[in-house]
């Protein structure tokens, strides 16, 4: 009572069945809607990635400026418009030319002595206030001087505005009045 081989082989193997075809593959407009789906959540994934990046600094950013009086967050507001946008984004990476290496060397210094101010093992050379002092009006001299030479190319023949230039221009200046009035602060406050 044996039937048909269909092993193609001995009669005592085991009956195979024949392999099976694999589905076609998804219409085309299916595979583009997949790599659609697949683009989106993978953009999705990235922005909140970023999103959770952008407010881990945002938090970071706070703690650190709560720990600062008046004073040292005017004066490190702007430090940081100077060194972040009038140097870095707008004189470095659109080519504008940026501060010369005085005003940069001042704005880190007063970055560097404002967060060192919070730490208890420094020994400073001199007050605290006169080391703020001194860099703020470095950094402010130095602003109203080319505040001065582009107003005098403002009234030259062929002067003007400047666009990305003036942009950068408008950042330190704005940056250099923050450290001053920062400074202002911290001597009115009595070293607050």
């Amino acid at each position: 009572m044996s039937g048909p081989d269909l092993g193609g082989g001995s009669g005592g193997a085991p009956d195979q069945t024949p392999p099976q075809t694999p589905p076609p593959p998804p219409p085309a407009e299916s595979a583009g809607q997949a790599a659609s789906q697949a683009g989106a959540a993978a953009s999705q994934a990235a922005s909140q990635a970023a999103s959770q990046a952008a407010s881990q600094a945002a938090a970071a950013m706070e703690t650190m400026f709560r720990g600062f009086s008046m004073a040292e967050q005017f004066i490190v507001g702007g430090a940081l418009l100077i060194l972040v946008v009038g140097e870095f984004l707008i004189g470095s990476l659109l080519g504008n030319g940026g501060n010369g290496p005085a005003v940069i060397l001042a704005s880190a210094e007063l970055l560097l002595a404002v967060w060192l101010r919070n730490r208890k093992d420094i020994q400073w050379p001199a007050s605290y206030g006169l080391i703020l002092s001194a860099l703020v009006l470095a950094v402010v001299v130095l602003e109203f001087d080319g505040f001065l030479f582009w107003l005098h190319d403002l009234t030259a023949p062929g002067g003007g505005l400047g666009g990305v230039r003036f942009l950068g221009d408008l950042c330190d200046w704005a940056g250099a009045v923050l450290m001053g009035w920062g400074a202002v602060v911290y001597w009115r406050t009595g070293g607050k």
